[in-house]
């Protein structure tokens, strides 16, 4: 049992040697490319790593045959890249930022929203503001995820759909960034290799401990740099179009002098008439509304007034009719005394 933990922890010293020299020979940095913020996990033990190192040399030399049947560097270093994963072209992140003024906003959105689902593209963010009345114009910021390949089609075609007030395109290689990633990713996949063989054949608890923390450092290690590498995918295979539109009012066309001069008296006549005509056509609109509005107030005003002339009339003939039965009575008493 001794015999073989010394000689697992010579064939890890060697490992952790060769591991290096691959790290160093694929330029490995602490700053990754596209690097989300997050720190990576250190493989390695370097207590481990300097016990190893404390072996002596004659040991070294009589486990060296064991490791060299683990870890062939030979071999290691033949892997290299795999070839599917090598890009055969370069790869490049495209972006591009227009902004169109348009009279018809709607109908801009609905070529928008149809242009994006006939190319295979999908709104990444999307937002309209304004209500489209006078003070108030509508505006659109649309962040568009489109096919790298379709991306000139689809400005071209938005383009033809109002004016273009500005345009900006830019363009990234991230072919070294990706190549760099997979190295990575290669290595570690050897590595990861190396320790499950090493875990197959440990007996110690101690050693199987130990070595499952390093493969769950590396299996991290491998997703982190698996996560960078769709993320660069994504990127190259759907470029990003940045679309601002914006509401804008009609312009009046302005006259020209010329025309301003030829204008005859005749043209002049027939212009105030049909201007007459259409301010008449504007206020009789104007009256038959306020009147239509006015209607139910003003039949009620109407029945309450003719009750009050009704009710007056009534009175005023209660009253004449009294007034003439007392001059009728007062005739007859006269002429009563008269004739006595």
């Amino acid at each position: 049992m001794k015999n073989f933990s010394t000689k697992l922890i010579a064939t890890i010293t060697v490992l952790m040697m060769i591991l290096s020299l691959a790290a160093c020979s694929s330029s490995r940095s602490s700053e990754l490319p596209y690097n989300d913020g997050k720190s990576m996990v250190s493989v390695h033990n370097s207590a481990d790593a300097t016990a190893g190192a404390d072996l002596g040399s004659e040991e070294m030399a009589a486990d060296m045959s064991y490791s060299e049947d683990i870890i062939d560097p030979a071999a290691d270093q033949g892997q290299g890249q795999d070839a599917s994963n090598i890009p055969t072209g370069n790869m490049l992140i495209r972006r591009i930022t227009m902004s169109i003024s348009t009279e018809n906003f709607d109908e801009m959105v609905t070529t928008v929203r149809s242009q994006v689902a006939e190319k295979n593209a999908y709104f990444e963010d999307m937002s309209i503001t304004g209500t489209g009345n006078e003070g108030d114009y509508k505006r659109g910021t649309f962040v568009i995820r489109v096919p790298a390949d379709k991306l000139d089609e689809l400005t071209a075609s938005l383009e033809g759909c109002g004016i273009v007030t500005y345009a900006s395109e830019s363009t990234e290689d991230v072919t070294l960034d990706y190549v760099d990633i997979q190295s990575h990713l290669d290595a570690l996949r050897t590595e990861q290799a190396s320790l499950m063989e090493l875990l197959e054949q440990a007996e110690d608890l101690d050693t199987i401990v130990q070595l499952q923390e390093y493969l769950t450092d590396v299996r991290y290690e491998i997703e982190y740099y698996e996560s960078q590498s769709r993320t660069l995918d994504n990127l190259v295979d759907y470029a990003t179009l940045t679309l601002n539109l914006t509401q804008v009012v009609e312009e009046e066309v302005p006259v020209e002098i010329d025309e301003v001069r030829n204008v005859t008296f005749k043209d002049k006549v027939k212009e105030a008439f049909t201007d007459s005509m259409s301010d008449l056509k504007i206020e009789s609109k104007g009256m038959v509304i306020a009147f239509a509005g006015a209607l139910p107030k003003l039949t009620i005003k109407l029945i309450a007034a003719l009750i009050i002339v009704f009710s007056t009339m009534g009175v005023y003939k209660s009253l004449k009719k009294s007034k003439a039965k007392k001059k009728a009575a007062a005739t007859a008493s006269v002429s009563a005394k008269d004739k006595k």
